[in-house]
């Protein structure tokens, strides 16, 4: 899993991949392209195809996530991705999703930053590892 927060037009991420409880890597698990940005927890395989959706513009349907979920920013509007990349609108001061989810919400709720909030969840969930990246919100 993962874990991708976003608060304040940052968005965070973790890029550990995990395969059971090995780790197995790094990958990139958030991406940006214009005023759209986005990030997915969950397979490899899932990440990759969304990754490579929102670089692409983020136009048409956004692909299935099978057992992912995620976020998407398009503007100021912020959307939770279902498992079968239903783009979900929502409005909260900050969100996240993943194995790290409610440490992150946690950290968030007690004022930490996004990329904080990601480093609250390394310390804690198993799934959340590696180098954090962050992107910043282009308006």
């Amino acid at each position: 899993m993962t874990t991708i927060a976003y608060r304040d037009g940052v968005l965070a991420a973790d890029s550990l991949i995990s395969s059971g409880n090995a780790r197995a890597g790094q990958a990139q698990k958030i991406a940006t392209c214009g005023s759209t940005m986005g990030g997915t927890s969950g397979s490899i395989e899932a990440c990759h195809r969304f990754v490579q959706w929102i670089e692409a513009g983020a136009e048409g349907d956004c692909p299935e996530l099978g057992d992912s979920d995620g976020i998407l920013v398009r503007g100021s509007q912020t959307f939770y991705v279902g498992s079968k990349g239903v783009l979900v609108p929502f409005e909260a001061e900050f969100a996240a999703v993943g194995s790290g989810e409610k440490f992150a919400l946690g950290a968030m709720a007690m004022g930490a930053t996004a990329e904080r909030a990601v480093e609250v969840a390394r310390e804690l969930d198993v799934h959340t590892g590696g180098q954090i990246v962050t992107l910043r919100h282009k308006g």
